[in-house]
């Protein structure tokens, strides 16, 4: 099979990023010429279809006979061959040869930007800011990449490299990650055909990518997007941030089955994604931590709602998604629905995360925080609440010990 390597030679597709080219390699139809004089493309072919040379020779040969050829690794290798439609060449092989066959409306559809839902503008401190608008202008510029924890990636490598046949394998691999699991949905709404209705699981992204395509891609995310911390105390907080996206997504799981009216699969991806931003945001500190440790942590807690939401944009989830995770700190929000929303739900997971966890001082009073109050009335209380903590620690540790991560490492 040819790989995103060999494609970026073509200079059509050397501006496509490595996801958008794993997104083309199952639509590619490889033709094998053996003897030279086979006809390649006729004067005069009319399918919307772009031909590259990938190894021989050929010549093309226009309607007043003059010729030209095309040997394979020169720069007129780089382009596509005859593009013009209806063909004005007729295209013959010199020697034995290896054409690549792709629809141009794939082509097309890739290299068009694709719109995404707004961000909600959020009040952030000068500093904060300069995080957000660095995050900001190289997700536009596309020289941001959310990368994963080392230790992850090393333990799921092995795992996608062996045969899986079912997308609940796969989904229940990819869920390790949340940074994966947000790309793998991201490239999953960036080619989805539906705008209107992106994916909001993992479990829905690879069902709309394919099996094949989604391990490729899960396998590309933890083998070549891996984060290195340099400085130690980067390193601690990306394991903690990890750990927090886990339990978050345990806690707002577990909330959610006393309450049948919410999805019990948005409600963890949106618990495990919840603080994606602060993940994003550590990659940028790493390259300057010139700060005390304790304001760092009041600036990730500050930007994480805004950071996360942006991200989510460009991923190009649903707008109530990017909403959710903007307003994850809007703690005095109130809704009046009497039944809990998706959104008070995360918030209150997210409370409950704070509450069990060194960084209660970043939180309010669980009784001042009208969500907190309306699942009070609507049966938590104090005594599940414990519980829900406790188990989702037990959850996490069981995971931590599969995965060979600590705090300490």
């Amino acid at each position: 099979m040819v790989t995103p390597t060999e494609l970026r030679q073509f200079e059509r597709l050397a501006e496509f990023t490595d996801e958008q080219l794993i997104l083309l390699l199952p639509l590619i139809r490889t033709h094998r010429h053996l003897n030279p004089g086979e006809l390649v493309i006729p004067l005069g072919y009319d399918e919307a279809c772009e031909f590259f040379l990938l190894q021989g020779d050929l010549q093309l040969i226009a309607e007043d006979g003059k010729k030209k050829v095309v040997m394979g690794g020169s720069p007129e290798a780089r382009h596509s061959i005859a593009r013009l439609r209806p063909s004005m060449f007729e295209v013959r092989t010199l020697s034995a040869c290896v054409m690549l066959a792709l629809p141009s409306s794939e082509l097309m559809k890739l290299a068009q930007p694709k719109k995404r839902h707004p961000v909600p503008e959020l009040s952030l401190s000068l500093e904060a800011k300069k995080y957000y608008k660095t995050l900001a202008q190289q997700l536009e510029n596309q020289t941001f990449q959310l990368k994963s924890l080392p230790r992850v990636a090393l333990k799921l490598q092995p795992a996608l490299e062996q045969p899986i046949h079912d997308p609940v394998a796969l989904d229940a691999l990819v869920r390790r990650d949340p940074n994966i699991a947000a790309k793998l949905m991201g490239t999953a709404n960036r080619d989805r055909r539906d705008a209107m209705s992106p994916c909001q699981t993992t479990l829905e992204a690879i069902k709309t990518l394919g099996l094949e395509t989604a391990t490729t891609l899960a396998r590309h995310f933890a083998q070549k997007q891996v984060f290195v911390a340099r400085h130690p105390w980067v390193k601690l907080r990306s394991i903690e941030s990890w750990l927090q996206a886990q339990k978050v997504a345990q806690i707002a799981q577990m909330l959610a089955s006393r309450h049948p009216h919410l999805s019990r699969a948005l409600v963890y991806q949106l618990g495990q994604l919840h603080n994606l931003g602060e993940m994003a945001v550590l990659q940028l500190m790493d390259k300057e931590v010139n700060l005390p440790m304790a304001r760092l942590e009041k600036l990730l807690h500050e930007v994480t709602p805004a950071a996360s939401a942006l991200l989510l944009s460009h991923l190009h989830f649903d707008a109530h998604s990017i909403e959710v995770l903007a307003g994850l700190h809007n703690w005095q929000e109130t809704s009046s629905d009497p039944l809990i929303t998706l959104t008070e739900l995360v918030r209150v997971a997210r409370l409950h995360h704070l509450m069990g966890s060194d960084q209660r001082h970043l939180a309010p009073r669980p009784d001042s925080v009208p969500a907190f109050a309306k699942l009070t009335q609507l049966g938590l209380t104090p005594e599940f609440s414990l519980a829900v903590i406790n188990e989702s620690n037990h959850k996490i540790a069981r995971l931590q010990q599969a995965l060979g991560i600590s705090l300490e490492a």
